[in-house]
């Protein structure tokens, strides 16, 4: 649950998604993530950042239980998963920039759901390695309908950044130890 708050707890811009895979594939970052809407979870976020007063970017982080939320952390910062935001229609860098500047906009607190956005490589691609169940993954590591958070035809050097980085890290003892889950 993504929320830029203004003075006064005023909802500026808002967001949902829910996590498709993640890896480590017990728990960690979002690999595959997709647009939603979900109520009572964006009133839970908003009534828990006007508590304590916050204005800015955040990030409300829960996980569903049979019994309701329970409230994982609070990230003061942009978010791993913030390129689906924005895909999505919601462009909190560009809001937060302009909320910053004292502009006036409208509130941002619709999008476009079912939009999914992914990390192929290393994400998916390490989720895929290590999941017992891969072969009835859906959608499968080979779908590519899903944006990649770093991948674009007109600019390629963002995910061949990702790609150096990655390749140069497996040289890396930590690395390979993460890499291993």
């Amino acid at each position: 649950m993504s929320v830029l708050m203004g003075a006064g707890g005023r909802v500026l811009a808002l967001f949902t998604h829910r996590r498709l895979r993640e890896y480590p594939v017990t728990g960690g970052p979002s690999t595959l993530r997709e647009s939603v809407r979900d109520p009572l979870l964006q009133d839970a976020a908003v009534r828990l950042l006007r508590h304590i007063g916050w204005t800015g970017v955040a990030m409300v982080e829960f996980k569903r239980r049979p019994d309701g939320f329970e409230l994982l952390e609070i990230n003061p910062r942009f978010w791993g998963s913030l390129a689906l935001a924005v895909e999505a229609g919601v462009d909190f860098p560009t809001l937060l920039v302009k909320w910053a500047r004292g502009e006036t906009f409208e509130p941002v607190t619709a999008w476009a759901e079912g939009v999914r956005a992914r990390v192929f490589f290393p994400g998916d691609v390490l989720h895929w390695l290590r999941n017992p169940d891969r072969a009835s993954m859906n959608p499968s590591l080979l779908d590519f309908s899903a944006r990649d958070d770093y991948w674009r035809r007109d600019d390629p050097a963002p995910a061949a950044a990702l790609a150096l980085s990655v390749l140069t890290g497996l040289f890396h003892r930590e690395w390979r130890r993460f890499l291993r889950g």
